[in-house]
């Protein structure tokens, strides 16, 4: 279902996150844009009376077909979880990687996302996947080191002709994403920087997400990743660094001096027991800090309502301070902050000009009241149930709190058929890793 027009009548809500403030609008869109406040006709008119309005939230560091490790990667750290993973991740299929990315799409939506930032193999099923939903997705094509690949050709040209094949396309993206330090050399991590550079993409890594991670590289490097990364010119606002929990002031004060945004992922951080992240540092020394889910292997949830929730509870924990990281702070990571990390453009507010990505929250549902402070209950209190309507350029994904772009038995019987296949030939038919 496509409008070439859409009137949001009666809206009552949050249209800038970086200036919380609770408004009445009416809000017309045409083409996918936000043109105009007060009109009173389009193609269709929804009424938007008892819910709350704002723009919609944007998962900027996942990987969507890791569904089907959901329940498999529990009860251990990093280094488990990636002993496990990459030897299951060998046995995927393209069939195995669309399936997983078709349900994680449908749950990020029904969790009140409008787009996410990828990092995974086989990003052309990812990009079907997203399509059918009607999500946007910045897909970032892996890259490691050429002797421990196991792509065909050369990954960061192949990255690039990721890039340059989703050009022009109206939802879908690309970006560049070399794995780690840990994964890739200097050579591959300046060659990644370089195609980034040149096709003016985002760059996304993981980063600083564990102790050993640093320890080792203080041990081999004598720098922590980040300074050496700042001394082989690699730092740069195109860079998105996922987790960033374990940092030290200079690494916080180089990040913020490149225009690096960070990535925060507190319930993968919290599951591998990796560690809470400097948040509040972060932002006090002008970092852009975006928020993500990482993947339903590490999470296991895909909900960046779920998401924020977490973050705020985690935040005063670090230095025992209740209130370091308010609501408003959080809802800003998850809207604006992970929309510029993604490297969308016009996109996480609710502006003239900007793209009609749009949350309408049902207010009657029991974690919205009362309506005290609606953005505390956002935060502190929604879930998926309360999601009325999503929309994505204008276009309707969820409606009446059911995704209405895919047939769900479809997804569901889709998805179970690939995790049944895939199970069978990584674990030998049985249903464990």
């Amino acid at each position: 279902m496509r409008y070439r027009s859409l009137l949001l009548r009666g809206c009552w809500g949050i249209r800038d996150p970086e200036r919380p403030k609770l408004e009445s609008f009416d809000m017309y869109v045409e083409e996918g844009v936000i043109r105009e406040f007060g009109r009173v006709e389009a193609d269709f008119v929804l009424d938007c009376e008892g819910m709350l309005a704002l723009p919609a939230l944007h998962n900027a560091h996942t990987h969507a077909s890791m569904t089907l490790f959901r329940g498999h990667l529990d009860l251990v750290d990093l280094n488990g979880f990636l002993d496990r993973a990459w030897p299951a991740e060998a046995k995927l299929t393209d069939r195995d990687i669309y399936a997983g990315a078709l349900l994680a799409a449908v749950e990020m939506a029904l969790g009140g996302a409008a787009s996410f930032m990828d990092f995974y193999m086989g990003l052309e099923e990812v990009a079907r996947a997203a399509r059918e939903v009607g999500l946007r997705a910045v897909l970032a094509w892996p890259v490691v080191d050429p002797e421990i690949t196991t792509q065909k050709g050369d990954p960061v040209e192949n990255a690039r002709s990721f890039i340059r094949s989703v050009r022009g396309d109206p939802l879908v993206s690309g970006a560049v994403a070399p794995h780690s330090v840990y994964a890739c050399s200097e050579e591959t991590l300046l060659a990644a920087k370089e195609v980034a550079d040149e096709e003016s993409v985002p760059i996304t890594m993981h980063l600083c997400e564990t102790r050993h991670e640093v320890l080792d590289w203080l041990k081999e490097k004598g720098k922590t990743p980040v300074e050496w990364l700042r001394e082989i010119g690699f730092l740069g606002p195109n860079l998105t660094a996922a987790h960033l929990v374990w940092l030290r002031r200079r690494d916080i004060a180089l990040l913020a001096e490149a225009g690096v945004k960070g990535v925060h992922c507190p319930s993968s951080n919290m599951k591998l027991s990796s560690g809470m992240a400097p948040v509040r540092e972060l932002l006090d020394a002008g970092v852009t800090v975006a928020l993500g889910t990482d993947g339903a292997g590490s999470n296991n949830s895909l909900s960046m309502l779920t998401e924020m929730r977490t973050a705020a509870l985690l935040a005063p924990l670090r230095r025992l301070r209740p209130s370091d990281l308010r609501p408003e702070e959080v809802l800003r990571m998850a809207t604006v902050g992970s929309a510029r990390a993604m490297g969308l453009d016009r996109v996480g507010k609710l502006e003239e000009g900007w793209r009609a990505d749009v949350l309408l929250l049902d207010l009657s549902a029991p974690g919205m009241r009362p309506l005290h402070d609606p953005i505390s209950n956002l935060v502190y209190a929604a879930d998926s149930r309360a999601v009325k309507f999503l929309f994505v350029d204008g276009n309707p994904v969820v409606a009446h709190g059911r995704v209405v772009t895919v047939d769900l038995d479809r997804v569901i019987s889709t998805f179970d058929s690939a995790y049944s296949s895939w199970v069978s030939r990584t674990f030998g038919g049985g249903d464990g890793a």
